[in-house]
């Protein structure tokens, strides 16, 4: 668990259900803020808001082995989401994302404006598509990955203002939290045959995810 306050992660163990218990704390140089895991490397991923910058963490050694400078300003980073296969590392800022070479330096490979409020974000690794929320601006934006990291805006839709919170369901439902009126706002991509095939095959008019007919994101309250 991240628990900024203490600047520090604290590690449970959950192999008892009914009794978690806490069987470590790791001491980290700043405030933590959401967190990722590549489970073929053992590496744990999470931010440090107050230093702008994100940390690779060594599951087996619980020591930093990497830091990365992410440059989302005085904000600092947010939520992080991650891509298994392809090692990007998606990094949220208050007002964009970024995509990080996970794989090799921790580069900055893309980023894209989202508006303003964003805070977590999800990644379906099937899907290679992005989903995230800005509270501020009350916009759920959804993006295609490319194979180098670039993101291709597939839509976008209407939230409501303090939304900043996505979770994606199996069949490509977007759950966005609504603090501000105490509800759950489901919304579904209706994408084109032919912009769904390209998501996972690179093909689409001319051979571009961005050549697709955009969504139609439907929202249901």
């Amino acid at each position: 668990m991240t628990t900024p306050r203490d600047e520090s992660l604290t590690l449970v163990d959950a192999s008892d259900a009914s009794r978690l218990k806490q069987v470590a704390r790791l001491a980290l140089p700043g405030k933590p803020e959401g967190y990722a895991v590549d489970s073929a490397r053992g590496w744990f991923f999470t931010n440090l808001e107050d230093k702008d910058k994100t940390v690779v963490i060594d599951v087996k050694s619980r020591k930093v082995v990497k830091t990365w400078d992410v440059g989302c300003g005085s904000d600092g980073p947010r939520g992080l989401a991650y891509d298994q296969a392809r090692r990007f590392l998606f990094v949220a800022c208050t007002d964009k994302v970024e995509v990080l070479d996970a794989g090799h330096d921790g580069a900055v490979l893309a980023q894209l404006d989202t508006g303003a409020g964003v805070d977590s974000i999800d990644y379906p690794d099937a899907e290679q598509n992005l989903y995230v929320c800005a509270g501020k601006a009350a916009r759920l934006t959804v993006a295609h990955v490319g194979e180098r990291g670039k993101l291709v805006t597939l839509g976008t839709a209407p939230t409501a203002e303090g939304a900043r919170v996505v979770v994606v369901a199996r069949d490509g439902t977007a759950v966005v939290a609504d603090p501000m009126h105490g509800r759950v706002l489901m919304i579904s991509p209706r994408l084109p045959r032919r912009c769904r095939e390209s998501a996972h095959t690179g093909r689409c008019g001319r051979r571009r995810p961005e050549a697709c007919a955009k969504p139609t994101l439907m929202l249901a309250l």
